[in-house]
C-alpha cells in the first residue's frame, strides 16, 4: 500500500490557498440531478436515517456513500450534504446515529450523546455496519461501489468503519478525531483513508495525528493526510461561525479545498458515478 505524503515533520502541510496538482478542482459536473429522499429505519437501534437519491427508478445501480454526521446528530447539515452529493448521483445514506432523529440543541447535550459512542467505540462499527447493510440491499445501488465520509464526530465513525473492515473503497475524516482507540489489524482497511485536518484545532491534535500515522504505517492501511493552515475544527460548517478563538469555525478556504480532495478520492477509487447507459 502507498503510504500518506509525509512533508516536514511527521505530517503533511497543505496550505488551502495552494494552486497544485495535489488540489485540482473536483470533478465537473452537469447540472445537480433532481433527487429523491426518504427515511430509512431500523427497529432493532431505533434509527431513522435521512437516505437521499437521484430521482426516479431506472434500474441503474449507483455508488453509494455512508455519511455520519456531527455530535449534534443528524441535522439539516448533514441532510444538506447528503443531498448535494445525491445532486452528483450518488445514493446518500446519512446515519441517525443517536436514534430516533435526536438531534442535540447545546454543546453539553451533543457531548453527553457523544460520550456514550466514546465510551463504547464498538458502537460506532455496529452502526456503520448496519448502514452498509442497508444500503447493500438496496436494487439502485452498486455493492462494489461503497464509500463514508464523516464530519468531526461523524469522522471518527467512518474510520472506526473502516478499520472494522467494511468495504468501503474511499473513506474521508472531515475534522475528525483521528487517534484510533485500539491498534488496527493488518491489512484490515480495505479500501484508501483521507484525513482533512485543520491545522490549528485544538480538540484533534499533532500529538492524536501522529497516532493515527504510526497506526495506519503499522496496519499497513493505505491513507493520505491533508492539513489546512489555520483552520480550526469544524472547518467545513458555517454554522460553526466565524470566530476560530472558540476552537471551532468555518473556513472558507479549507472547506473548499478539503471538498476537492473528497472528489478526487472518489475519482481514484472509482466511485465517480458514470452517465446511465
Amino acid at each position: 500500500m502507498t503510504p500518506g505524503l509525509i512533508l516536514a515533520t511527521a505530517i503533511a502541510a497543505t496550505f488551502p490557498s495552494a494552486k497544485t496538482g495535489a488540489h485540482a478542482p473536483p470533478p465537473s459536473h452537469a447540472a445537480p440531478q433532481a433527487i429523491d429522499t426518504s427515511t430509512i429505519s431500523d427497529s432493532a437501534s431505533g434509527s431513522l436515517s435521512f437516505l437521499a437519491r437521484p430521482a426516479g427508478a431506472d434500474g441503474f445501480r449507483r455508488p453509494a456513500l455512508v455519511l455520519a454526521p456531527e455530535w449534534w446528530g443528524l441535522n439539516e447539515y448533514a441532510k444538506r450534504r447528503a443531498r448535494e452529493l445525491a445532486g452528483e448521483g450518488y445514493v446518500v445514506l446519512a446515519v441517525d446515529l443517536y436514534g430516533q432523529r435526536r438531534v442535540a440543541t447545546d454543546r453539553g447535550e451533543a457531548g453527553s450523546l457523544a460520550k456514550s459512542f466514546y465510551g463504547e467505540p464498538s458502537r460506532f462499527r455496529v452502526a456503520l455496519k448496519r448502514a452498509v447493510e442497508q444500503l447493500s440491499t438496496r436494487p439502485d445501488v452498486d455493492t462494489t461501489r461503497l464509500g463514508a465520509l464523516g464530519f468531526c464526530f461523524g469522522g471518527t465513525a467512518v474510520l472506526e468503519g473502516a478499520r472494522a473492515g467494511l468495504p468501503f473503497k474511499a473513506v474521508a475524516s472531515f475534522h475528525g478525531s483521528v487517534k484510533p482507540f485500539v491498534p488496527t489489524t493488518q491489512d484490515a482497511v480495505r479500501g484508501k483513508i483521507l484525513v482533512l485536518h485543520g491545522g490549528a484545532d485544538p480538540n484533534v491534535t499533532m500529538d492524536a495525528v501522529s497516532a493515527f500515522v504510526a497506526d495506519a504505517e503499522s496496519s499497513r492501511t493505505n491513507y493520505q493526510i491533508e492539513i489546512y493552515s489555520r483552520a480550526v475544527h469544524a472547518f467545513t460548517n458555517p454554522e460553526a461561525g466565524n470566530d476560530p478563538t472558540r476552537g471551532a469555525a468555518y473556513d472558507a478556504s479549507a472547506e473548499k479545498a478539503s471538498f476537492a480532495a473528497f472528489h478526487v478520492l472518489l475519482e481514484e477509487t472509482g466511485l465517480r458515478p458514470m452517465p446511465n447507459p
